[in-house]
């Protein structure tokens, strides 16, 4: 039986004064990172950036599944977040505190999928 897939969502802030610096940086990760991330449960993960320095994260991974204990179990997490410390603004806490995950507030396929129920009723 497939597992439920859960969408996750957070957010991150980078310095505003180094606009495009961490996208830059993402255009070539090392090839040990998109696998770390897939081994620890993460799929379909996007990083969107707003010219303030705001990022959101997505992805999607197993319902039930903490996406960021896997992560913190690799070394390479911590080589990682030393390397692209440069880019955060000092107000940021994800480096001490961890990711907070958003709630999702809304869904399209949910929606669709009541209406689809609600038409077969009628």
């Amino acid at each position: 039986m497939p597992t439920e897939a859960t969408r996750q969502c957070f957010w991150m802030q980078v310095n505003p004064e180094k606009p495009g610096q961490f996208l830059a940086y993402h255009e070539q990760v090392w090839s040990e990172m998109p696998r770390a991330l897939e081994s620890t449960g993460w799929a379909n993960y996007s990083i969107f950036e707003d010219t303030c320095g705001l990022l959101v994260g997505c992805f999607v991974t197993e319902a039930g599944v903490d996406p960021t204990a896997g992560m913190s179990t690799i070394a390479l997490k911590d080589r990682w977040q030393r390397e692209t410390d440069k880019f955060f603004d000092a107000s940021d806490t994800t480096k001490t505190e961890g990711l907070t995950l958003l709630t999702e507030t809304f869904n399209l396929e949910s929606q669709l999928g009541g209406l689809a129920a609600d038409n077969t009723e009628r």
